[in-house]
Formats: structure tokens, C-alpha cells, sequence
């Protein structure tokens, strides 16, 4: 350690960062792993948040473990590393910690900026959290419109799905369901190509139903191969 910290400087925390982003560009990923490891031991902010993407999304031959993943983001995202706000929310929904997620995931949209890649996934991911905790929740329409109109396809077919069904705050709306399906099937969303043909199976128009069966079906989307087969038949 003397002898690298002449290299690098006296920190052995932004040492030990340093030389794991040296093997992360030799991709060394044995040694990039060990030395986030040191540099989280003396409390690195930066390596704990990398090591939260390595074991969430289980990299480098570790162990996918959202418990670890979440330990070490938990640490970077508390001591203000606006990067991991987002990631953090995300694993803890997946854990059914809602009220831990609701925070974190309101911080991201915070901090992120609406240009940010992760700004509409998390209003997703905020409208799915209010979801599982009551599906009456008009914050459940909120988030989800939000996104929607930022142009998530996801989103939309979900904004169709609450019209339709008539939850999340909103009452059922076939013309509205409808409206936001097709917004996202024109934008190429496989599963909203196949609500639409679903919609026109159900309304007994086969040849309405077809053509959006059929670009469903070339996506590989099975209900709508289903459908798709049963069209063919009644013609």
C-alpha cells in the first residue's frame, strides 16, 4: 500500500477507487472487484455504489444478491451519491419496501433532471410502488400519465390498462383505453398491439383485429398468436 499510495496520494480509500477503475479498464474484473472491495472497507462513496451495481445486476461472477446490492447502495445514496438514489428506489420496490422506495425514488426525480434516462423510469416505478400498495390510488394515474406523456410506450399501455379495468384513480373509459393503447402500439410496443387486436377480437371486427395481431405476433407475443390463430379461423 506505501508503494501505490506514492502513485496515487495518501487516501487509501481514493487509492484503492483508483486502482480498481485502473483494472476496470484493463478489464480485470477479479482485481477491479477486490479493490472496490478495500476502497468501500475505508469507505469509499464511489465504490460502494459500484458495488451495488455488481451484485444487483451480479457482474463479475458474483452472486446476484439485492440484499448486498442494496447495503451498498443504502451507504453511497446516503451519503448524497445522487446516482444511486435511483437504483436504490428501484431494488427496494422489487423487495416490497415500499415507504423506503417512495423516498428514495421521489429523490431521484429530484435530482436526476427530466433529461435523465432513469427520470421516467422512476416515474414508472413510483406509479407501479402506489399500485401494489392500493390500486385506487389516483397517484397511480399521476405518475403513470407523466410518464406517458414524456413518451414512455410502457406508460401508455398502462394508462390503457387502468382505463379499461378502471382503477388507479380513474374511472373505466373504453374510448380512453383504447386512446392510450394505440399510442403505444404505434410506437412499435408489442403488448399494446396486442390489447388493440384484443380490443377488435372482442368487438367480433376480425379485420380490424388482424393486422394488429399480426404485428404483435411477429414480435413473439403469444396471446396475441393466440388470438391471432382464432381470427383466422372465423374468417
Amino acid at each position: 500500500m506505501k508503494f501505490v499510495s506514492a502513485i496515487y496520494g495518501d487516501n487509501i480509500s481514493d487509492i484503492a477507487y483508483k486502482i480498481a477503475c485502473d483494472y476496470r479498464i484493463k478489464e480485470n474484473s477479479e482485481q477491479n472487484l477486490r479493490w472496490h472491495n478495500i476502497a468501500y472497507k475505508y469507505g469509499n462513496i464511489d465504490s460502494a455504489f459500484e458495488l451495488g451495481l455488481i451484485y444487483s445486476d451480479g457482474l463479475y461472477g458474483v452472486e446476484q444478491s439485492n440484499e448486498r446490492a442494496i447495503e451498498y447502495l443504502e451507504m453511497a445514496a446516503n451519503a448524497n451519491f445522487v446516482g444511486a438514489y435511483f437504483r436504490l428506489g428501484h431494488l427496494l420496490s422489487k423487495v416490497e419496501r415500499y415507504d423506503d422506495a417512495e423516498k428514495w425514488l421521489k429523490l431521484a426525480l429530484e435530482h436526476l433532471g427530466s433529461e435523465h434516462p432513469d427520470y421516467t423510469e422512476a416515474l414508472i416505478l413510483l406509479g407501479d410502488l402506489y399500485y401494489e400498495k392500493d390500486q385506487n390510488d389516483p397517484k397511480v394515474y399521476e405518475y403513470h400519465h407523466k410518464a406517458a406523456i414524456r413518451g414512455s410506450s410502457l406508460a401508455k399501455c398502462k394508462l390503457g390498462l387502468l382505463y379499461e379495468d378502471g382503477i388507479g384513480g380513474v374511472d373505466q373509459d373504453e374510448n380512453q383505453s383504447l386512446y392510450w393503447y394505440k399510442s403505444a402500439a404505434n410506437d412499435g410496443y408489442a403488448p399494446a398491439q396486442c390489447s388493440v387486436g384484443r380490443y377488435y377480437f372482442d368487438k367480433h371486427d376480425d379485420g380490424m383485429a388482424i393486422p394488429w395481431l399480426q404485428r404483435a405476433v411477429e414480435q413473439e407475443v403469444i396471446r396475441a398468436k393466440v388470438l391471432y390463430s382464432l381470427c383466422l379461423i372465423q374468417i
